[in-house]
């Protein structure tokens, strides 16, 4: 009970109860095999200081952690992990902008690590590099908009005498994600006007 200003405060946590399993060290004393400890004392009292090399502690090394692995095994105290994601094949994202290449990510990923120091630092010099990194960041991502427009526009140029029905699918791909054509979006009352006029 811990009270404030004689305002009693009462704290309760609530928690699912889980069974105490509790490690079985006696056992895994008892399922060290003695014979190879023996084994290995005998070879470290045999060893010469001026003998010994990187391969000769490796060894032992390994031969005391095959028999710690066995009494382990014994005693039922490996866990057994089971990993159900493909290993190596983490799927990668792919970009919803097309203009977003791979300077663009570069100055993103340099972006967030500034920024990400900054957050942790935060001296003068970290805050001018984040932004630096932002003004980078923000011109790379202005120059491929702006190529990528320049080269839609100058292919729509090409294709709007040319090859009328690929003009139309470019314009309808390019629409936003709400999947509408181009042509469901012009009103009746424009494509009137427009009949009209000619």
């Amino acid at each position: 009970m811990i009270s404030d200003v004689h305002n009693g405060v009462h704290i309760e946590f609530m928690s699912t109860n889980k069974p105490n399993v509790g490690i079985q060290y006696q056992s895994f004393v008892d399922n060290l095999n003695d014979t190879e400890i023996d084994n290995i004392c005998e070879k470290l009292n045999v060893l010469e200081v001026e003998n010994i090399d990187k391969s000769v502690i490796n060894n032992l090394v390994e031969d005391c952690n095959i028999i710690i692995r066995d009494a382990a095994d014994a005693s039922g105290l490996f866990n057994i992990i089971c990993n159900n994601s493909v290993s190596g094949s983490r799927r990668k994202n792919k970009p919803n902008k097309p203009w977003f290449n791979r300077e663009c990510f570069v100055k993103r990923k340099e972006y967030h690590r500034a920024k990400n120091y900054n957050w942790r630092v935060k001296t003068v010099e970290s805050k001018n590099s984040m932004v630096r990194c932002s003004k980078a960041y923000k011109k790379a991502l202005s120059e491929q908009f702006n190529s990528y427009r320049k080269n839609f526009i100058k292919k729509l140029r090409g294709l709007n005498q040319n090859d009328p029905k690929s003009y139309w699918s470019l314009i309808n791909r390019s629409c936003n994600n709400m999947k509408e054509n181009v042509v469901n979006k012009v009103s009746l009352d424009c494509f009137l006007e427009h009949l009209k006029k000619n």
